[in-house]
């Protein structure tokens, strides 16, 4: 969608997700292997994290949760694509 252009004019006109690449984090307590995901979005004009989400499941609410914290968290970011864009994810789950 962004055809490799990575620089944006102002603030919430690009973010950028890990939507395909959740980050999971491990730690082990004696021999019990731990898990927790972390999904955020960046803002790519000036790289900041616009909302993260962690979760003890990497699952598509985690992607989801994120972008709806993302644009409840921006309200100038609360354009119809955002809100399209959200919707057409959540029709997705059910």
């Amino acid at each position: 969608m962004l055809g490799r252009d990575f620089h944006a004019p102002k603030l919430n006109v690009k973010w950028l997700t890990d939507v395909t690449d959740v980050t999971e984090f491990k730690w082990y307590e004696d021999t019990e292997v731990h898990k927790v995901h972390l999904s955020a979005i960046l803002d790519l004009y000036d790289r900041r994290i616009v909302s993260y989400i962690i979760s003890d499941h990497n699952d598509n609410p985690i992607v989801f949760n994120t972008f709806k914290a993302a644009v409840k968290a921006n309200p100038d970011a609360q354009t119809p694509m955002s809100w399209q864009a959200y919707q057409n994810m959540q029709k997705k789950i059910g």
